[in-house]
């Protein structure tokens, strides 16, 4: 299902938007687009990724940012991911705000029965175009289920679907290697404090 937009304007009007509402919203091709708010559970699963990917990176050249970072796409989608890591220094956009980023090694976004369709489709795909992306992980609030893509090679076209593995992770035993950030994130810390029982 198509996202309904809640306006139409142009980018210079859309960051007046973001300036004073007390909500965030996304931009693209013109329309812009509210973002929910997030659940309990949903906060408490990107508040884990972060202390998570953010302690195995400390004293490194990575950078972790959260949920009020904002994002640009070379398609010029203007969103917030709940998690991104830069590596080396952070490269804004000078065609926008000064502090839109531009080149995240790492996304993340903890999916929703309203975002998962977008986050794996015309999501993922926006992303995927990023020059500096190599990992792209989905992270599912309902159950214990993280979907990680990661580009092949650093030559490959990037939004083609063949230079791009995909892994599901579905074990709190398991770990995802994220060869990018050198690193390896065990699905017991992403998921824990987490009960699956209640609706949060």
């Amino acid at each position: 299902m198509r996202r309904r937009a809640e306006r139409h304007c142009t980018v210079e009007d859309y960051f007046a938007i973001e300036e004073t509402s007390e909500i965030r919203h996304e931009y693209l091709d013109g329309e812009v687009f509210a973002m929910a708010g997030a659940s309990l559970r949903h906060n408490r699963i990107a508040r884990n990724l972060l202390l998570s990917i953010g302690g195995r990176l400390r004293g490194s050249p990575f950078e972790t940012f959260g949920s009020d970072q904002r994002l640009r796409t070379p398609r010029g989608l203007l969103t917030y991911p709940d998690l991104m890591v830069i590596c080396g220094p952070v490269e804004l956009s000078r065609d926008d705000r000064l502090d839109t980023v531009l080149n995240p090694i790492l996304i993340v976004e903890v999916l929703s029965d309203s975002t998962r369709d977008y986050d794996r489709g015309q999501k993922s795909i926006l992303y995927r175009d990023i020059p500096t992306l190599h990992d792209y992980l989905l992270v599912e609030q309902s159950r214990v289920q993280v979907e990680h893509l990661s580009l092949k090679a650093a030559d490959a076209e990037r939004a083609m679907d063949d230079s791009w593995t995909r892994q599901i992770y579905g074990d709190m035993s398991q770990a995802i290697s994220l060869v990018s950030l050198k690193a390896t994130l065990p699905l017991e810390e992403i998921y824990e404090s987490i009960d699956f029982g209640t609706a949060q």
